[in-house]
């Protein structure tokens, strides 16, 4: 007779064992299935959006998400200018994902929170006499 086991049948790292005539599949910690074929982790199909991080936590999954974006899976972009971070009457944008303040010429600092010092140079004027 010839072996069921030698095509394969189970599948995701399953081990295939002989049981009389038929096969029997020894499934994986999370694959269960005739032939292990049936993900029971809730992150194999990574539904997390926009560089979230999937965290399975039994049977079901939480994503963590970037600064960037938020929701259950990450898929509402954040203004991250919405909470005016920028002091001082500095202009926020958003850059690569990564908020920028613009500072009026007398601020400084990422949030235009610092008082920017000045160094005044007086040169004499040629000609002078």
């Amino acid at each position: 007779a010839a072996d069921p086991c030698a095509s394969s049948p189970c599948q995701n790292g399953g081990t295939c064992t002989m049981a009389g005539i038929e096969y029997e599949c020894t499934c994986p910690p999370n694959y269960n299935g005739t032939n292990c074929e049936i993900s029971l982790d809730p992150c194999a199909s990574n539904p997390c959006q926009n560089g979230g991080t999937c965290m399975a936590t039994d049977d079901k999954f939480e994503c963590k998400c970037p600064a960037t974006h938020n929701g259950a899976l990450c898929e509402i972009l954040v203004d991250l200018c919405a909470s005016n971070p920028c002091k001082n009457g500095g202009t926020c944008t958003v850059e690569d994902g990564v908020l920028v303040c613009q500072c009026p010429s007398s601020y400084t600092g990422k949030y235009c929170e610092k008082k920017a010092a000045y160094t005044l140079t007086l040169s004499a004027a040629k000609g002078a006499t």
